[in-house]
């Protein structure tokens, strides 16, 4: 029997009393999500007639901010962007604001918060990566939190909801 790793058995992490804490938490990174990918479906740069070029920009700011002494961004991630983000920006610029959104409605309704707080946490990284702070920091680290406490952070939500359900007794079939 593998031992029970001492974040899982907090009871920050699973008790549904601290369920309010993870509402906050989630419905503020639900709403930074949903809006920044609707602004950026509004924007003629992401999706419109300019579609690809804030990408474009994006990704060569990144990459220029790998040369010299005070990089901010390091060589091999410059190296990835360069060989393969810049290559499919065409796709990128479309599917980064869908997952923005998608990410931001699943945690605000509080569907797969686990898992929609992971794929914000791997978008962050890459923002972080990329040389972009902002909100980004605090963003990745509420995300991973809302991971680790994946089994308390939906409880008000559909996550918890699904959950009652399925502990609902089960209606005896009529004679």
């Amino acid at each position: 029997m593998n031992p029970v790793h001492p974040l899982r058995a907090s009871l920050l992490f699973t008790d549904p009393r601290t369920a309010l804490l993870w509402l906050l938490a989630r419905l503020w990174l639900g709403y930074n999500w949903l809006t920044s990918g609707i602004e950026k479906f509004g924007d003629p740069a992401w999706v419109g007639a300019d579609a690809g070029k804030a990408i474009h920009t994006f990704f060569g700011k990144a990459i220029a901010s790998a040369q010299g002494p005070d990089a901010t961004v390091t060589g091999w991630y410059a190296a990835v962007l360069k060989g393969v983000a810049q290559p499919s920006a065409g796709v990128l610029t479309y599917v980064i604001p869908l997952t923005e959104v998608t990410v931001g409605a699943l945690l605000i309704l509080g569907l797969l918060s686990g898992l929609a707080a992971l794929v914000g946490a791997l978008l962050n990284l890459n923002f972080l990566l990329s040389g972009s702070l902002g909100l980004n920091p605090l963003m990745l680290t509420l995300s991973l939190l809302l991971v680790a406490a994946s089994a308390v952070a939906g409880w008000w939500g559909l996550d918890g909801w699904r959950a009652r359900r399925g502990r609902l007794p089960a209606s005896e079939p009529a004679a």
